[in-house]
């Protein structure tokens, strides 16, 4: 069983080794090959312990300026178990996540930097993990270390396995708010570092709005709760957490109310919408806001307190996500007094509940420590789960004043000089101005990379990406890595977009629970200033049963129309909008496919999507007029990409449905004779061009992926005459065809 443990660093200098030291001794880890400091087998057979599991270390670098990143880099050259991965300071979300999919293990365990473990850690997780059949998710104890001592924090939870009804009846509903005790109370510690995961979970359930720099382990760990299918839950304490170092956010930042906790409660509830815990988050928000209240009446003078509370709650507006229904007593008067702005009764109303009532011109007791659990238990503690960084750069008081971007625009850049500044500024434009627009140059040989960095030094949102052509594919694949928004959308350098299409994609996903994607329908502008809107199917929200339903059925070629073959769903990927999670496990690698690999990506993510939301807005303007665009360009390798491509989809969504088999069909005998008839159009003579084109079918095979089984006659007509390798008269058929088209339009012209 392989172990991935991910540790960010950020200015961990003073700590590193002793924690990097403590993950690689554990004695039921297999040694490094080649490093001296590595328990040999001697050593731990005297322990009386068998290496039993195998690790991987992975350091990521969040920016370090204190020496940190060339700590990280002498541990990978002395052990070849340690992994170092420097990255720009992003936080340590963003840390995480570049940990995860930099991972192979079954397991993933997250360690902070200036934190510890314990000797048996990794063998009483390998056992448990065995014992429990190998759970989604593994929770253990912790050690909590603080000035005023050591105390000991595990789950409120009975040890052993949680699953099915069991998990739904015992876990779920006290997740985030378990009033059997206290108002406040939750059942699981909500910090990241105090459990293991399955690897496979993590990929799908990490936490994607790397914005939320306070509380993101609340996020992640909750929605990985709701979404795990077995817990095991062991009270053994594993980790030593300390709590008070200066690095620390409660040290840094107290109680306060931030455009962060907007972040967190709108994460919240769009992510765990429709799973039956919307109790449990107006808790958990309402919880947030007593606690600060606490916070100001218990630390700062009367005065300031009221200040600093009115200037927070207007500011974030914090309040509109948290409603009276179903809160108890106590808080329900909290939030009544707040709604009224009321501030200095509900500040005195905190004193009593804390005993420190005190005339105005003594102040606060100067003895108070500030405690903030509003009869709550210590597991209560969201906002102190991350004590290693916030990832800010510069001063770190302000972490709330650069939230990540929610939509990341990527635009691969080759040879559209003439195309690229209107792009551009269609993006930077737009009516949200909170994106990220990240340009790949891919070895453009015209003024394309100067635009570009003109562009980026203009404009802090634009980033430019430099590389040598390598092909659209892996330009949209080297943007996706680099996004750092929850969304991706791709735009192709020589089209435009609508002023209000980030603003409309947002708008979508906060009112649909963040689906997988958003498809919206497109504009075709042609050279005699004509325009087409793409048609789309019916608006709204999609559920993985309705897309079942409704949408996988037409989604690859829907007969109901006039035409055998017409998309039922837009096969570009400039009218979608990706979650970013979601496309890391279904991007397009196939970077020898240079045709129809839109489609192809588009095919596959539709047909796995969880949910999905369709605009009825056209947010995009295709250009065709560009007559140096791919899609003009002859090419004389057609059936070879073709039947790399075919391949590819058989692989990927093939043989799993029937009625998806069939559409596929329609789909490849298209694509053929589309092919077939561009050689038809081509002003060669007939013979060179059949002569070539059986070459070309027999060479690739391209022929071996179509059945004429279920065509129509037609279609099934011309596909047999290529199977039958009559190409002169096919090519002389379609030639006569396209004669007709072309003067019947003629015609109509006159």
């Amino acid at each position: 069983m392989l172990f991935s443990i991910i540790i960010p660093v950020y200015n961990a200098a003073d700590h590193l080794a002793r924690c990097v030291e403590a993950v690689l001794s554990q004695a039921a880890a297999r040694p490094a090959a080649k490093t001296k400091a590595a328990p040999d087998e001697s050593s731990n057979a005297a322990a009386g312990t068998k290496p039993s599991a195998d690790i991987e270390l992975i350091l990521v670098d969040d920016g370090s300026a204190d020496g940190s990143g060339e700590l990280c880099d002498r541990y990978a050259a002395g052990d070849d178990r340690v992994k170092v991965f420097h990255k720009e300071n992003g936080g340590q979300a963003s840390a995480r996540r570049v940990g995860i999919f930099a991972s192979k293990g079954d397991y993933i365990c997250y360690v902070d930097a200036d934190d510890t473990v314990r000797p048996d850690w990794l063998e009483t997780i390998a056992a448990c993990i065995r014992s429990g059949n190998e759970p989604d998710i593994l929770a253990f104890g912790i050690a909590e270390h603080t000035a005023a001592g050591t105390k000991e924090v595990i789950s409120d939870l009975p040890e052993g396995l949680y699953k099915g009804v069991r998990l739904r009846k015992e876990v779920f509903p006290f997740t985030l708010s378990d009033r059997r005790k206290y108002f406040t109370t939750q059942i699981i510690y909500p910090v990241a570092w105090n459990k293991v995961y399955r690897r496979e979970l993590l990929t799908e359930h990490y936490n994607r709005d790397e914005r939320i720099r306070r509380g993101e382990d609340t996020a992640f760990v909750y929605e990985c709760l709701l979404h795990a299918h077995s817990l095991y839950v062991t009270h053994k304490v594993l980790y030593d957490y300390y709590r008070d170092l200066p690095s620390s956010i409660s040290a840094r930042f107290g109680m306060r109310l931030t455009e962060n906790d907007v972040y967190l409660s709108y994460y919240l509830k769009s992510r765990l919408a429709g799973l039956g815990v919307d109790r449990q988050i107006n808790d958990f928000i309402m919880s947030k806001i007593i606690r600060s209240v606490l916070w100001k009446a218990a630390n700062l003078p009367p005065e300031d307190a009221k200040e600093e509370l009115r200037k927070e709650l207007d500011a974030t507006k914090l309040l509109r996500h948290v409603t009276f229904h179903g809160l108890p007593f106590g808080p329900s008067i909290f939030l009544f007094g707040l709604r009224l702005r009321l501030y200095g009764p509900i500040l005195d109303l905190a004193r009593i509940k804390q005993g420190k009532l005190r005339t105005a011109n003594t102040g606060i007791d100067s003895n108070n420590t500030g405690s903030n659990n509003v009869g709550s238990n210590n597991a209560d503690t969201t906002d102190t789960g991350s004590n290693d960084h916030e990832g800010m750069a510069g001063s770190r008081d302000n972490y709330s004043e650069s939230p990540k971007p929610k939509l990341s625009f990527i635009v691969p850049v080759y040879r559209t000089e003439k195309y690229l500044p209107r792009c551009i500024d269609s993006i930077l434009s737009q009516t949200m101005r909170e994106l990220e627009l990240i340009l790949i140059d891919d070895g453009s040989p015209d003024s394309c990379p100067a635009i570009c960095d003109d562009y980026a030094a203009r404009d802090s949102r634009v980033r430019v990406l430099h590389q040598k052509n390598a092909g659209v594919v892996r330009a949209r694949n080297r943007g996706l890595l680099a996004a750092g928004g929850e969304y991706v959308l791709f735009i192709d350098s020589d089209d435009y977009v609508s002023s209000y299409m980030a603003e409309t994609i947002c708008h979508a996903i906060e009112k649909n629970r963040c689906p997988d994607l958003v498809i919206f329908s497109f504009d075709t502008l042609y050279k005699d200033h004509s325009a087409e809107t793409a048609p789309i199917p019916k608006a709204g929200f999609y559920s993985r049963g309705r897309i079942e339903a409704e949408i996988l059925p037409y989604f690859i070629s829907d007969r109901r129309g006039k035409k055998w073959w017409t998309p039922g769903i837009p096969t570009p990927l400039f009218c979608k909008a990706f979650r970013k999670a979601y496309l890391l496990n279904h991007r397009f690698t196939e970077e020898k496919i240079a045709v129809s690999e839109d489609t192809a990506q588009s095919f596959e993510c539709v047909f796995f999507a969880r949910s999905l939301v369709i605009c009825p807005e056209s947010l995009y303007y295709y250009d065709r007029t560009n007559e140096a665009s791919v899609t003009h360009r002859y090419r004389a390798d057609l059936a070879g990409m073709f039947a790399a491509l075919f391949s590819h989809l058989e692989a990927s969504i093939g043989g799993k449905n029937p009625l998806i088999d069939r559409q596929l069909n329609d789909y490849f005998a298209y694509r053929v004779l589309r092919a077939v008839n561009i050689e038809a159009e081509h002003k060669k003579p007939v013979l060179e061009n059949s002569i070539k084109l059986q070459r070309a079918f027999e060479w690739s095979g391209l022929l071996d992926h179509v059945s004429l089984s279920g065509l129509p006659p037609i279609a099934a007509m011309l596909t047999g005459m290529m199977k039958a390798r009559l190409f002169l008269p096919l090519l002389l058929i379609l030639r006569a065809y396209n004669a007709c088209k072309k003067l019947m339009a003629g015609c109509r012209l006159t």
